[in-house]
This record gives structure tokens, sequence and C-alpha cells, in this order.
């Protein structure tokens, strides 16, 4: 057995400057108590080398540095790797920290943990900031931009831009419309129709109603449809009703057999 043993501590801690533009500094803080074969805490002044492997046995050495005179009192002692040689480890996969007191190793290896891949934020220092020329001049704020305006990135130019929304309105409702009629439509908008299932208050005599839309003139595609499945004693009070989507240019129609309004409602007017 050899003559020292080590009882090892909450050791890995990245130490980071104050302002964002400066280099991320390579140094891990390592704590460590120091013991003789018997338990007994060490005093004095010793040399101790550390070395990172990647591997917890053999494996190829990475990095080592040898701190001379590093002072122990009852045991305990700090000091900064990479304070006599740089760490010039990118700390991308699994290292191993090996610690030799004076001619003695001390085994097993330990893990090197999360805290000291910290330094590994480093290479945020690489990434590329936004350049000026990549916003447009427009102020962003309350009194910026003007309503519907909204910000968008151009992948085309790799730039961010502003651009007005435009809004879509409904137009007012146009009862001038009939049933079993073609009528084109000028802008996109929608077909309201309804009407009752029976007529004369007897068996269902108006059992669907159907809305037709499409290029041709006249429509032949069944878009939507209301069709009544009734018996005897239904009266006006049931109505049939749907809403149907049509595109400007396209033909449409309500058909029915019975009575029916049909409203038209344009988008954009």
């Amino acid at each position: 057995m050899g003559i020292y043993k080590k009882f090892f501590c909450a050791v890995f801690i990245l130490f980071f400057v104050s302002t964002a533009f400066a280099a991320v500094p390579r140094l891990i803080n390592y704590q460590g108590r120091l013991t003789d074969a018997s338990g007994n805490p060490l005093t004095g002044s010793y040399n101790i080398t550390f070395r990172i492997y990647d591997a917890e046995t053999a494996g190829s050495l990475l990095w080592e540095e040898t701190q001379t005179g590093v002072v122990i009192d009852k045991g305990l002692f700090g000091v900064l790797l990479g304070s006599v040689a740089s760490l010039n480890i990118p700390f991308d996969k699994a290292y191993f920290l090996e610690i030799k007191v004076g001619a003695e190793v001390m085994s097993p290896r330990q893990r090197i943990t999360s805290s000291g891949y910290a330094i590994r934020a480093e290479v945020a220092e690489t990434v590329s900031g936004i350049d000026p020329g990549m916003v447009g001049t427009k102020t962003v704020d309350e009194t910026g931009l003007s309503d519907g305006m909204v910000t968008y990135y151009d992948n085309a130019s790799g730039k961010v831009k502003y651009k007005t929304v435009p809004k879509t309105t409904l137009g007012s409702w146009d009862a001038t419309k009939t049933k079993n009629t073609v009528y084109q439509a000028a802008t996109d908008g929608f077909v309201v129709a309804y009407g009752p299932v029976n007529n004369n208050k007897g068996y269902g005599d108006n059992p669907w109603l159907h809305g037709l839309t499409d290029g041709n003139n006249p429509p032949v595609t069944k878009r939507a449809s209301c069709d009544f499945l009734g018996g005897w004693g239904t009266d006006n009070n049931t109505i049939m009703t749907f809403t149907m989507p049509v595109r400007k240019g396209d033909y449409w129609k309500v058909t029915t057999v019975g009575n029916a309004t049909v409203y038209w409602i344009s988008l954009g007017n």
C-alpha cells in the first residue's frame, strides 16, 4: 500500500469571467483531501501531477501538468487545473483525471463530470451575430410599424423584413339570390341557404337542400347538402341549412324542390 491516499471532494468548478465578450478561461478548480496510509490528514508542501486520459484505465494521455509546492493544510488543498499547462482539449467526450503525489500514482482515475465540460460553451463565441444589413431600418416599437404590418425572415435575401398583411373583410348579405339559379362569383365568398323541411305541414315535401359549385356552367359538383329523413307531423319549424364556400370565378347554385332563402356573402369587399 502506498504512503498516501486521497479523498475526493466536490471538485470540478469552472471559473467564468463577468463579461460575455471575454474568452472563456480554460481553468478547472480542483479541491481534494490528502491523507497518509492510516487515514491521517497531511499538512505540508507537495508536488502534485495531474493527468487527463480518455479512458478509466490505460488509454491515451491527453493532458498533463505538475504543480509544485502545493500547500496542504490538515489534508485539504485546492488548485487550478490549467494554470501551468493550457487545457487544450475540447471536452467533447468522456475524460478521466489521474493524480500523482510525489512518486505515487493514485487510483482509480476520477471521471470528469459535467461542470468541467462547461468549457465546451466556449464554442458559443464562434456563433455568428446578426449582420446589420440583415434587418430593415424600420423601428419596431409602439409607433414603428403600421397597423397590419408583420416581420418575417426572407430566405432568399437572408434578411428580416416587414410587410403589410392584407385584411380580409366580409361583404354585406346579398339576399337577391334565388334557388335553382346559376351565379358566377365575382370574389371569393360564401353561400348561406336555408329552407323549411315541409311547405304544406304534411309528410315532408321539401326533403333536401343542395349546394353545387365548380368551374362548370352550370356547376355539377355538390359541395354542401342537407337531407331530411322525416315523417308525418313535420311542420315549418324544422329548418334545413348549410354554408358553402365558393372560389372567385366559379359558378354556384342552390337546388331544392321546396322553398329556400339564399344569401351570398363576398370576401374582400
